[in-house]
């Protein structure tokens, strides 16, 4: 295979020319330097960083598996609406669900 001079090509040629090698666990968040440090062989693909949206995905696979744990606790534990002592998350998920009246207007005063 003939030299290539890796400083021409774009971030997006990069990672198609990475992918067409075999690479294919090659995305642009790796950066210019790791993607030609790997096409030179300088490093194994087994060295990369992960892919950040892999992360966040299984994030959201396991919080979508324990949503039962979760959404206990986001309901209200306290029936005197003290908000303040409540995780943000909490106080939002208690709002959107006991939206009547009673319940905005003492959300709002303690707010105000």
């Amino acid at each position: 295979m003939s030299d290539i001079d890796y400083e021409i090509i774009n971030d997006t040629e990069l990672v198609a020319l990475c992918r067409q090698r075999g690479f294919l666990e090659a995305h642009i968040g790796l950066g210019r330097e790791l993607l030609i440090s790997l096409l030179k062989g300088e490093i194994d693909d087994e060295d990369l960083p992960p892919d950040p949206v892999d992360i966040e995905r299984e994030a959201m696979l396991q919080m979508q598996e324990e949503w039962p744990v979760i959404y206990e606790q986001l309901q209200c534990s306290d029936q005197d609406f003290a908000c303040w002592a409540c995780p943000p998350g909490r106080v939002i998920h208690c709002v959107v669900n006991n939206c009547d009246k009673e319940v905005r207007d003492k959300v709002k005063g303690l707010i105000e």
